[in-house]
């Protein structure tokens, strides 16, 4: 069930009336490529970095645009860095739930939806054959790192390759996640 603002006034503005008002009156607020991006980063189970927001979203942008409209994302409060996220990948940005939720419904709307998905599983697939390529010459180190904190977008993108690609795609995604 949803957050609720406190029982408020009939007076109010439609947009402080619910939490999810809050979230989709702030993203009617930014530009159409940026509302964009946020719905497309809603294939995101959990933080990434800009080299995994470039991998899957790019594709649907003029090239050279994702760095700024990220940075737009960040000023008006819709996506944040993480505190304490600055390793060699240039720092993790975060969604909060409401706003992932409202990307993650917005996303399937969009016609760019199913390939972002796609771009998503084929990175996940990627990480995961990284750090198996890396364990096999007993390198593990930071591939394993990286598969730990992206445990959640892993599970995802096998959820998603289990529903929409073919078997093989998903039994090699299933193998490479066991």
């Amino acid at each position: 069930e949803p957050l609720q603002w406190p029982h408020a006034a009939p007076d109010n503005e439609p947009q402080h009336t619910s939490l999810q008002a809050t979230v989709a009156w702030s993203v009617s607020l930014l530009a159409p490529g940026e509302a964009r991006l946020l719905a497309l980063l809603g294939v995101f189970a959990g933080d990434f970095d800009a080299a995994q927001a470039q991998s899957v979203c790019a594709f649907a942008f003029d090239e050279g645009a994702l760095p700024s409209m990220l940075r737009n994302l960040i000023d008006r409060h819709l996506l944040f860095r993480r505190v304490g996220a600055a390793d060699e990948r240039g720092g993790l940005f975060a969604m909060a739930d409401p706003v992932r939720e409202h990307a993650r419904r917005h996303v399937a709307e969009l016609p760019q939806g199913p390939r972002a998905f796609e771009r998503h599983a084929r990175h996940c697939l990627a990480l995961a054959q990284d750090a198996t390529a890396a364990a096999k010459k007993g390198q593990p180190g930071p591939a394993i790192d990286l598969l730990r904190t992206s445990a959640a977008d892993l599970d995802q993108a096998l959820a998603w390759t289990r529903c929409h690609a073919d078997l093989q795609t998903w039994l090699h995604m299933s193998w490479m996640c066991a």
